[in-house]
């Protein structure tokens, strides 16, 4: 202790509190400088240790920005391309994985409070044992069991650590804010590359370019445009990963009262929708399309948007001209099951798909039990295709349908219980728009968002098989947690943990009005303060 100049104590800690500024500014231009000649060392190690560092500062001061820019990340497929780069190591995505995680142990920690268990969580562990069982009594056991690490990892542990992690509403809408900048600027990436003819950037794997080439123009045959895979590297499922994003960027401007966001959410969409033209993907064009129709049908979309959406379409197919071409032949699927050569067949992609589904479907007859192992139906394709005959190709092929897949791979217990995932979800989040609809327009726009992007996948999952498993199951993650919102407390749908802290009360005290944590109940009226004598 010291003797200030009126004679009173003072602490060092409060002398030191006057130059606590100071000292901030010291330590942070000395930790960058030491940084900055690390990192000139050994890059790798020093970009590691200012990730670290801003890691523990957003979790000190913004422990919310966590989970956001994690899952941000994730949707981005950055730690993917900078690891086939060499930039980093491929094991850098489980630091993505382990920041959800420490999210939630915070909360557990310093709140003394953890989300409950979200939708469909129990079958989505079902799900994961129906496939270590499968891939126990595979045909093929290698293959099965990497594929079954795989789901496990980029699957179920990420499914939990997201739906816990985002745990309030704050942080679900900074998580759609997140995958709405990252899908406006992959499909800015993608307009650039169109509008300037430059294919040969690809903006360090962000903006990648398939070799497959469709016509561009008015005249068959010249001006051939090559199909855009964005981050991805897969032209169809480049497209499915925005499309899930346009009913976010709908419901983004439509649950906002700024003007600002409204429009920042607009421009992201007319964005996604460019980088999704420039795929030429047909399948995707109709997912979105069923997607409309279907919460047109609902009565949550008024008709004239969904004119207003067929009119957009129509534009962009105009503007396109090539993309309206494949849209065009889509009027061939009649002929999917024609044989090459004949007159009434349809193009070699709509009938390599079939095939595809009924090779998928006839594995599915031979193993109806367990199927034939995750990952392993691409190796018994050629000899099912071959007894399909309609465009059999002798080479490892998917199934090209998310459901048959399934069922192939995982049998019938596989398939009800991934049927069921789906259905929990979707109910969950039609129970919570009928809940929020007389009282919270947000959470009820956000809710129907959700939901049309589930559609958006499983429509598209008509022709996709389930491939970048991180990306279905980040969705449907997320969807379990926007179906859950309860009440308008601080915190939404979070419960006290065991060694939460009480106060102990005076014997023959009441007990408090929330129970005997002390919280009050959520919508319980507010009691007033008792007076206090003067």
């Amino acid at each position: 202790m010291t003797t200030g100049s009126r004679g009173r104590w003072t602490s060092p800690k409060s002398l030191l509190g006057d130059r606590r500024p100071d000292l901030a500014v010291s330590l942070g231009l000395g930790g960058a400088m030491l940084l900055g000649i690390l990192t000139a060392m050994f890059p790798l190690l020093g970009v590691g240790v200012a990730v670290l560092v801003v890691g523990i500062l957003l979790l000190r001061f913004r422990p919310e920005s966590i989970s956001v820019l994690a899952v941000g990340l994730i949707y981005s497929n950055a730690v993917v391309i900078f690891a086939q780069r060499g930039t980093v190591p491929s094991s850098a995505g489980a630091l993505l994985i382990a920041a959800l995680g420490l999210s939630v142990i915070r909360r557990a920690y310093v709140e003394r409070t953890v989300a409950t268990s979200p939708l469909a969580m129990s079958l989505v562990l079902a799900f994961g044992a129906i496939e270590c069982l499968s891939a126990l009594f595979s045909i093929a056991p290698a293959t099965a069991q990497t594929e079954v690490a795989t789901t496990l990892t980029e699957g179920m542990l990420l499914f939990t650590v997201t739906a816990f992690a985002v745990a309030d509403t704050k942080s679900l809408v900074g998580v759609v804010n997140a995958l709405l900048l990252v899908g406006a600027c992959l499909g800015a990436l993608s307009l650039i590359q169109h509008l300037t003819g430059d294919y040969t950037n690809d903006f360090y794997g962000f903006a990648g370019v398939s070799d497959a080439l469709v016509p561009g123009g008015s005249v068959p045959g010249q001006d051939l445009q090559p199909r855009l895979n964005g981050n991805i590297g897969e032209t169809n499922r480049y497209a499915q990963v925005l499309a899930v994003l346009l009913p976010l960027a709908a419901a983004r401007a439509a649950m906002t009262s700024s003007t600002v966001v409204r429009w920042l959410s607009i421009l992201a969409g007319l964005l996604i929708s460019g980088g999704i033209v420039y795929t030429y993907s047909r399948g995707t064009a109709v997912a979105i399309a069923a997607a409309l129709i279907t919460v047109t049908a609902l009565r949550w979309v008024r008709l004239r948007w969904l004119v207003g959406g067929a009119v957009l379409g129509l534009v962009l197919v105009l503007a396109t001209p090539g993309y309206g071409d494949r849209l065009l032949s889509l009027q061939a699927v009649t002929g999917a099951t024609a044989l090459q050569g004949s007159n009434a067949a349809a193009d070699n992609a709509v009938r390599g798909r079939t095939t595809e589904v009924l090779a998928a479907l006839l594995a599915f007859a031979d193993h109806p039990v367990l199927g034939v192992g995750p990952g392993v139906f691409p190796s018994v394709y050629p000899q099912y295709a071959q007894q399909v005959g309609i465009r059999p190709r002798l080479q490892e092929r998917e199934a090209h349908n998310l459901f048959a897949g399934t069922a192939a791979e995982t049998g019938v217990f596989g398939l009800v219980t991934f049927v069921m995932i789906l259905l929990t979800v979707l109910t969950g989040l039609a129970e919570a728009v009928r809940r929020w609809q007389p009282v919270d327009r947000g959470r009820q726009v956000l809710a129907q968002g959700f939901f049309a992007a589930i559609l958006v996948y499983i429509y598209s999952g008509m022709f996709l098989h389930l491939s970048y498993v991180r990306y279905f199951w980040l969705l449907v993650a997320l969807a379990a947690a926007a179906g859950r919102l309860p009440g308008q407390e601080t915190r939404p749908w979070t419960v006290g943990l065991p060694w939460r802290r009480r106060t102990r009360r005076p014997p023959g005290a009441p007990e408090p009005a929330g129970g005997r944590n002390g919280s009050a109940a959520v919508g319980a009226p507010r009691q007033p303060a008792p007076a206090t004598r003067a």
